[in-house]
């Protein structure tokens, strides 16, 4: 497996099998599906500078929610390799069945999608600690809700392979596909008696790289993908334009995207200069991809040709390592005001995370 990082954030999944030259220059021509991301409570921090302050309780809470997250999972040996596992179900003083992953906090990047006959619409949150793909239904009304019971597609399961949680199908209505999927999921309903069903509905979207992960054995998203021929490459792109707008690929990579937003960069930078300089206007744009990408347009007065983008060169491609689960990496190192305080550090990429946390490695 390989990760990649690019620009803010971009995270691509490419067995080694498949990480070749001639691979990579095809995987633009596969299917691929585009989810519009969104962050929930809008942008992290306020967009003007000047106005931006530490904020270190802030700061601490942040840690302590995302130490959280990480000491869900504990480490153990299989066979001749290191896993990592979910702890016990009722770790940390959780109720019985609890699940690893919240779901519709503050904070939190997700995608919108239509589920059912007639559709009922949901947010995927996006998890990169956890591989299951589940939807939890409370008897709160908080959050984004499914109802089986409103759906004429639906089909029901007599297996639970987690407490409280079955495997039920139902028709999927995904970005730039014109007829409904049939998915499987977990649908999982808190006890009336248990504190988790008060807490938010929703659906969480796995993206850990390995089963082991996974606490309700459900299909992953992209293997059910995989398995229907809607998608031919086992690859997962993930890419944060800003501070609250990305988009999440399935089945490929978000490369032409990548491409327009580095030609939106310039066009603003070029517009802020002639701001500066000339007083002129800007230029609208038309958008494409949704809010945030646009597509090419006029810069100074010549026409931009579109083209293919060139992907592979200028991406930084790094090998998944340590206990197969994490997205973990290894860091070359960090360089404050020239300096070199952090060489070679292991690191977990996490999207719910704002900050570079520094914890012991476990």
């Amino acid at each position: 497996m390989y990760f990649l990082f690019f620009l803010i954030l971009v995270t691509c999944v490419v067995p080694s099998s498949l990480a070749t030259d001639s691979v990579l220059q095809l995987l633009d021509d596969a299917p691929v599906l585009h989810f519009t991301l969104s962050r929930r409570g809008g942008v992290f921090a306020t967009e003007d500078p000047a106005n931006q302050t530490a904020n270190l309780t802030y700061l601490t809470e942040e840690l302590y929610k995302a130490e959280a997250r990480f000491n869900l999972t504990r480490r153990e040996m299989k066979g001749n390799k290191l896993i990592r596992k979910a702890k016990e179900k009722n770790v940390g003083g959780r109720d019985q069945g609890t699940l690893m992953g919240e779901v519709g906090k503050e904070g939190v990047w997700y995608a919108k999608v239509g589920v059912g006959n007639p559709r009922q619409e949901l947010e995927l949150d996006l998890n990169m600690l956890v591989s299951d793909f589940y939807v939890i239904t409370t008897s709160s009304r908080k959050g984004s809700r499914y109802d089986p019971f409103f759906s004429q597609s639906n089909i029901k399961s007599s297996v639970y392979p987690y407490p409280s949680c079955n495997i039920p199908t139902d028709s999927f209505h995904l970005p730039t596909l014109n007829d409904s999927v049939p998915l499987s999921f977990a649908l999982c309903r808190p006890s009336k008696s248990s504190l988790d069903t008060l807490r938010e509905s929703g659906c969480n979207l796995g993206l850990a790289p390995s089963d082991h992960l996974s606490q309700t054995k459900s299909p992953t998203l992209l293997n059910q993908l995989l398995g229907q021929g809607l998608v031919e490459r086992p690859i997962m792109s993930l890419m944060l334009i800003n501070s609250k707008e990305g988009v999440l690929s399935i089945g490929g990579t978000s490369a032409s995207a990548v491409d327009l937003v580095q030609e939106q960069t310039r066009l603003e930078l070029d517009q802020l200069g002639a701001l500066e300089t000339e007083g002129l206007a800007p230029v609208e744009f038309e958008t494409e991809f949704g809010t945030g990408l646009v597509k090419r347009g006029l810069r100074k007065g010549a026409e931009v040709v579109s083209r293919q983008a060139n992907w592979e060169e200028g991406w930084k491609w790094s090998k998944v390592q340590g206990a197969e689960g994490w997205w973990q990496i290894l860091m070359q190192g960090v360089w404050v005001e020239g300096s070199n305080v952090i060489r070679n550090q292991p690191v977990v990429i996490d999207v719910r995370s704002h900050f570079l946390f520094q914890f012991p490695l476990s």
